[in-house]
């Protein structure tokens, strides 16, 4: 959470930070999600667009951390690949992924990592029509990408 704060100059008579009502320069300091804390100069006089740029600031930090599941899907087989799987172990892998679990998710409208919940993998997992080690391997393959993601 951003907060922003009054920097007095020596002219002004106020020394409460939280004055807003001055015209001296006005500063932006607190902790983003995932990041180092921030103090930084808001490079304006004006208490509402310091306000502004707090929020704009925030909403880049919350949007940065959402992952797209079509991402992180092509991400996941080009680790498959770097690890020098054969092609006959990566072809079952393309087929859950590229070709079942993103049209998949695409229908069920779900298109973050984040949005990605326990009930609709149950869903997911009772289209397959396989047979019992066929499916407990698409079942070890989900888990895989799950805990590389």
């Amino acid at each position: 959470m951003l907060s922003v704060y009054t920097r007095h100059y020596p002219p002004c008579p106020e020394t409460d930070i939280h004055h807003r009502r001055c015209h001296c320069p006005k500063w932006i300091r607190g902790v983003l999600v995932h990041q180092d804390p921030i103090r930084k100069s808001a490079k304006t006089r004006s208490w509402g667009k310091a306000e502004l740029l707090a929020r704009e600031l925030e909403r880049r930090a919350e949007s940065a951390g959402i992952i797209q599941l079509e991402e992180a899907i092509h991400a996941y087989i080009a680790d498959q690949v770097a690890r020098k799987l054969s092609p006959p172990t990566l072809t079952p892998i393309h087929a859950l992924f590229e070709r079942k679990f993103l049209p998949w998710c695409q229908d069920q409208e779900v298109f973050h990592l984040d949005q990605v919940r326990a009930p609709q993998l149950k869903d997911f997992r009772s289209t397959w029509e396989s047979g019992a080690r066929t499916t407990r391997r698409r079942h070890e393959h989900m888990r895989s990408f799950f805990a590389f993601a």
